[in-house]
C-alpha cells in the first residue's frame, strides 16, 4: 500500500499545526510569569511566584501538569476516536494486524492525530526541558519515532499503539 498524497500533506500540516498550538499553550505560563515579575519590579518588591513555577529536574512544575493532561486526556481521546472509526468501517477485524502505513488509510486519522499532538507537545516542551540531557534526548528520540511511524509504509498501527502504550504508561 502506498501513501495517499493528500494524507502526506496532512502529515506535514498536522505536525506544524500541533507544534504551533503547543508553542501557543506553552507561551501562556511564560507570559504570566513575566507579568508577575514585571509588576513586582514596578512596585519595588520581590517576585513571589506561585508554586506552579518551581523547578523540578530542570523543568517547571506546570510542564509536568501539561504532560499529565496530554497523557491522560488528549492522547486517549485520539486513540479512542481511531478505534471507534476503525470498528465502524471494518467491524471486528483487528487493527493490530493492519499491514499498511498510517498514511495509506484515511480511516486512521485518530492515530495520526495522536501522533501530531504528541509531536507538537514534544517540540514545544523541548526548550523548557533543555537543561535536562535525559529529557532532551527522550524528546528528540520520540519525535524521530513519531516521524518514522507516520511515514513507515507498513505496521503503522502497531507503531502508533506502541508509542501510545509507552506514553500513557
Amino acid at each position: 500500500r502506498h501513501h495517499h498524497p493528500t494524507l502526506s500533506m496532512e502529515c506535514a500540516i498536522g505536525c506544524c499545526i500541533a507544534s504551533l498550538a503547543g508553542f501557543g499553550v506553552v507561551s501562556l505560563p511564560f507570559a504570566y510569569r513575566r507579568r508577575l515579575e514585571s509588576e513586582a519590579q514596578r512596585n519595588g518588591r520581590k517576585t513571589d511566584l506561585p508554586p506552579i513555577f518551581c523547578e523540578i529536574n530542570s523543568s517547571t512544575l506546570w510542564t509536568y501538569f501539561l504532560s499529565m493532561v496530554m497523557q491522560s486526556m488528549v492522547y486517549p481521546a485520539c486513540v479512542h476516536h481511531a478505534w471507534n472509526v476503525w470498528l465502524e468501517k471494518n467491524g471486528s477485524k483487528s487493527w493490530i494486524h493492519y499491514d499498511g502505513g498510517l498514511l495509506s488509510d484515511e480511516n486512521l486519522f485518530g492515530l495520526r492525530l495522536f501522533l501530531y499532538c504528541f509531536f507538537g507537545y514534544l517540540l514545544s516542551d523541548l526548550p523548557s526541558s533543555w537543561g535536562s540531557p535525559i529529557i532532551r534526548l527522550h524528546h528528540i528520540v520520540c519525535m524521530l519515532g513519531v516521524l518514522v511511524a507516520l511515514t513507515s509504509p507498513a505496521a503503522g498501527v502497531p507503531q502508533a499503539l506502541g508509542m501510545f502504550a509507552f506514553e500513557y504508561g
